[in-house]
């Protein structure tokens, strides 16, 4: 997902290079030695991703037209888990799980 600008140029950057590239090899003759299947492959591999960058885009520039935008999650916003709880308590499993009436692993 794409957050700012400098992010959202080298996107566009990116999107630049793989169309210039999917040109480029349908252009040219497949090498002898390459099966053509594995060239396909690859070039439907290069059309994919090309794809991803352009929906990022699209939803970038949505975003920055006054579209919705999804705020930031900050780490500190994450809920905490059981066993993060516990090792920065240093407890144990045993601990944490009759604190919250969960049966421990035996």
């Amino acid at each position: 997902m794409i957050e700012n600008e400098r992010q959202y140029r080298v996107t566009r950057a990116a999107e630049v290079r793989f169309t210039l590239a999917l040109d480029a090899a349908a252009g040219r003759a497949a090498p002898p030695d390459i099966h053509p299947r594995l060239i396909e492959a690859q070039q439907d591999a290069m059309r994919s991703q090309l794809d991803d960058l352009r929906a990022e885009l699209r939803d970038y520039e949505r975003s920055a037209q006054g579209g919705t935008r999804l705020p930031a999650v900050q780490w500190t916003d994450r809920p905490r888990s059981k066993a993060h709880r516990s090792c920065r308590a240093r407890s144990s499993e045993k601990d944490v799980g009759g604190a919250t009436a969960n049966r421990t692993q035996a």
